[in-house]
């Protein structure tokens, strides 16, 4: 048995007291097995505590980088499938086999004009004849005026309705909100001046502002995303913006203008480095 496998069922309980003795004995006495079996227990301290932001970066990253469809979702798909086509015979099936019925012969309806004592005639006594039924004059027209009508003027067109805001388009994100309240909105190497963590802009407005510090001199971007429950992990944005920093290799100034959404709603924002797109920054906006 290794060293290594010794740490791990002695932090496992599952030694016997012979071995437990003899391995804590070895721990007083080498101060390379003691670091050993720090450096394991911290690992597996690191494991077993959760990570919100990094799980959500990370399950994000796999919707997005990971094509293969899991087991579950294929069989829902391929029961979805099957009922679907089931349906579509149960449906369909009638219409093949019922025999096509003759449509019915419909009454003749008199002509307004016709003379009283005019008898009817169904459609079938046309058949096989020469010579067709003349038409009945109809009643005669008002003589025309001299003066040509007055075409009356159109309504103005009217401009489409805009959309208006539901109480869905403000409901917040679960996944998002809890990347809002673990990412670290200032930190040494990024801080937001402005806007404000929850900020609210009208409509009206074209743009708004981000104003921040850092010292990342790596490629920044700023993504938006609505609060659609999927628009994150399948990464559906509503804009996307490379950050201009400026300044010293020390501290770089970021001062943007970003356009407003066109429609009314709660919005997220998440700076992330390019690259790694490693989160930096989040916040979220109202529009109303």
């Amino acid at each position: 048995m290794t060293d290594q496998e010794k740490i791990e069922r002695y932090l496992a309980n599952e030694l016997s007291p012979e071995e437990q003795e003899a391995l804590e004995q070895r721990l007083a006495a080498e101060p390379e097995l003691r670091e050993s079996l720090s450096l394991y227990r911290a690992t597996q301290e690191f494991f077993q505590r959760r990570n919100p932001a990094l799980e959500a970066t990370l399950e994000g990253m796999g919707r997005r980088y990971i094509s293969n469809t899991p087991w579950y979702r294929r069989w829902w798909l391929a029961m979805l499938l099957g009922l679907v086509a089931v349906g579509g015979v149960y449906y369909v099936w009638p219409n093949l086999t019922e025999p096509k019925r003759q449509p019915a012969t419909m009454a003749p309806v008199p002509s307004p004009h016709a003379p009283a004592d005019a008898p009817d005639l169904a459609p079938t006594d046309f058949e096989n004849k020469d010579v067709l039924p003349t038409s009945t004059p109809s009643a005669p027209l008002p003589p025309e005026s001299d003066a040509a009508p007055q075409a009356e003027p159109s309504p103005p067109a009217s401009l489409p309705p805009i959309a208006q805001a539901t109480p869905a388009d403000y409901t917040p994100n679960t996944d998002l909100e809890e990347l809002f309240g673990t990412i670290v909105r200032s930190a040494d190497f990024f801080v937001v001046d402005s806007p404000e963590a929850i900020s609210t802009l009208d409509l009206a407005q074209t743009s708004w502002s981000l104003n921040a510090r850092t010292t990342i001199s790596k490629t920044l971007e700023l993504r938006l995303y609505s609060n659609a429950s999927n628009d994150f992990y399948e990464d559906r944005r509503i804009s996307t913006k490379v950050l201009q920093a400026t300044g010293s290799s020390d501290t770089l100034n970021i001062n943007q203008d970003l356009p407003t959404p066109e429609q009314a709603g709660l919005y997220y924002w998440l700076v992330l480095e390019q690259e790694t797109e490693e989160i930096r920054a989040v916040g979220k906006i109202k529009v109303e």
